[in-house]
C-alpha cells in the first residue's frame, strides 16, 4: 500500500489582519477549507506555515513531497 504524499501548505499571515474585516474572514475560511479538503482527500498534511524568512529552513527540515501555496491571484 502506498503512503500518502507528505504535503505542506504555505498560508497567508491572517493573524496580521483584522478578522472582523470581511475580506480577511473570506481568506481565513478559504485557507481553512483548503487544509480540510487536502486532509479529507487522503494527503498527509505535515505543516501549515507562514511565508516568512524561515520558510526555506522549515522546508529543508520537513522535506515534504509537495508544497501548496495558498495565495489569491487576480490573474
Amino acid at each position: 500500500m502506498e503512503s500518502a504524499l507528505r504535503s505542506m501548505v504555505v498560508v497567508p499571515d491572517l493573524d496580521a489582519q483584522d478578522l472582523g474585516d470581511e475580506y480577511a474572514a473570506r481568506q481565513a475560511e478559504r485557507s481553512r477549507s483548503l487544509r480540510i479538503g487536502w486532509r479529507e482527500g487522503g494527503c498527509n498534511l505535515v505543516a501549515s506555515l507562514l511565508a516568512d524568512v524561515f520558510l526555506t529552513e522549515r522546508l529543508a527540515q520537513l522535506q515534504p513531497d509537495m508544497v501548496i501555496v495558498d495565495a489569491e491571484s487576480d490573474a
